[in-house]
């Protein structure tokens, strides 16, 4: 399955809503928008933002609407390869598509997201939502959000002091965090879109689990091409890791588990071209962790002590 631009133009701007918005509402002539038959991406070079919108078929768009309102451009022979560097050219359809099912819902956020503060919190429900699709529970996908937030912390001279800024943005917004967590184990959302995104993600999660089990679909972390390990073990997650065998074994090796990472890393992407900053996917990785360790009395660093293959077993 092959994702052709069909349009794309740029701008100065992380992401202009409403150019979205309205693209979206003119990509076909019927009142009914098909959701799943096109998505758009956000890339940034040099600082410049650039917009594109992709369908695995033609697509009306008006012509009046791209001449009259935005400086616009066509290349109808650009092919969707947002993933392929790093999972290989069958990433490119997993991603495709992830971002098709995801189309519906992330367009109902960006149009109810009035200030950023707003599209953070839509961010991290859709955060959510996704790891427990990902995972199976809450408490499991929690344990990937863990790895991610302090290994991002191991970038910093000062680990601790860039903790503490992350905490004290848990404390004041733990009540908004926790709130997210429930709704999100309850399958509770304002956006009727929410349980059919969930579903399709869940289908679509068997076809990347397949193709990672055929070689088809390789992960970042197993083609030699890994960050440095020496910056990741400053951190007690992740020594805790490197100290038990058997989860290191099983992070890298089962497939299901592969699976979700690759889940994870599609959910960022997808918060990444709502207009989500780098450093904010962090934030909410983090506040998303918390949350669980405070509404579950979970010690993720316990956890992975006690991770053994015999238990877990294997696939």
């Amino acid at each position: 399955m092959e994702f052709n631009s069909i349009i794309r133009f740029t701008g100065s701007e992380l992401v202009n809503r409403e150019i979205i918005l309205e693209l979206s509402n003119c990509l076909h002539q019927s009142e009914k928008i098909e959701y799943e038959s096109f998505f758009f991406t956000d890339t940034v070079e040099k600082s410049i933002h650039s917009i594109g919108m992709y369908s695995e078929k033609k697509i009306i768009l008006h012509e009046d609407f791209i001449t009259k309102k935005y400086d616009v451009y066509r290349l109808p022979d650009e092919k969707f390869h947002e993933a392929e560097m790093q999972f290989g050219s069958h990433g490119n359809s997993c991603l495709g598509r992830f971002y098709c099912y995801c189309n519906e819902l992330t367009l109902e956020m960006l149009a109810d997201s009035k200030q950023y503060p707003e599209l953070l919190v839509n961010a991290l429900d859709f955060l959510i939502g996704c790891s427990i699709v990902a995972y199976g529970n809450i408490e499991r996908g929690s344990i990937s959000f863990m790895s991610h937030s302090n290994g991002f912390f191991t970038r910093f001279r000062n680990i601790e002091e860039i903790r503490e800024k992350f905490e004290d943005r848990y404390q004041i917004t733990q009540d908004i965090v926790k709130k997210s967590i429930n709704n999100g184990v309850l399958k509770k959302s304002k956006y009727q879109s929410y349980i059919p995104t969930l579903d399709r993600l869940e289908r679509l999660k068997e076809d990347v689990y397949l193709k990672i089990k055929e070689n088809k679909l390789i992960f970042p972390n197993n083609n030699g091409q890994g960050g440095s390990s020496d910056l990741l073990y400053r951190s007690k997650f992740h020594s805790a890791i490197k100290d038990n065998s058997d989860f290191l074994h099983y992070m890298n090796e089962n497939k299901q588990f592969l699976t979700s990472r690759v889940y994870t890393i599609f959910s960022y992407l997808v918060i990444k071209k709502l207009g989500v900053k780098n450093v904010d996917r962090y934030l909410l990785a983090y506040l998303m962790y918390r949350g669980v360790e405070d509404l579950y009395g979970i010690d993720a660093i316990s956890l992975i002590n006690n991770f053994s293959l015999a238990q877990e077993g294997s696939n």
